[in-house]
């Protein structure tokens, strides 16, 4: 995991230039999540924010230019490999798969528990 340091508050132009290639959506998402504490995010809104950020480095990096392939995969896994986002993406999977596991359980009662 990278050891950059936890942003305190969500700020993607301090995260990543690049936010001008994100959708217009992205930009919504980015601008209701703007200036809140990370901590206050759901994991859902950390995963999104991570998502969409990371798809704007990859659209920055397709457009004709200045392009280098290091820089982009430098951006990109500083936003994927940010604590908050593996955190974020690990509670999820932990759920879904519990959730899953639940369903099983109840569609067949002899599955053992666990």
């Amino acid at each position: 995991m990278s050891d950059s340091k936890s942003v305190g508050h969500v700020e993607p132009k301090k995260i990543f230039a690049g936010v001008n290639y994100l959708s217009p959506e992205a930009r919504e998402l980015v601008k209701t999540l703007e200036r809140r504490q990370l901590s206050d995010l759901s994991d859902d809104e950390i995963i999104l924010l991570a998502v969409t950020v990371a798809q704007a480095a990859l659209a920055k990096y397709v457009e004709p230019g200045d392009r280098s392939c290091d820089h982009t995969l430098e951006t990109i896994l500083g936003i994927l490999d940010h604590r908050e986002v593996v955190q974020a993406t690990l509670n999820k999977l932990h759920r879904t798969l519990r959730s899953k596991r639940r369903k099983q359980i109840r569609a067949d009662p002899r599955m053992p528990l666990g």
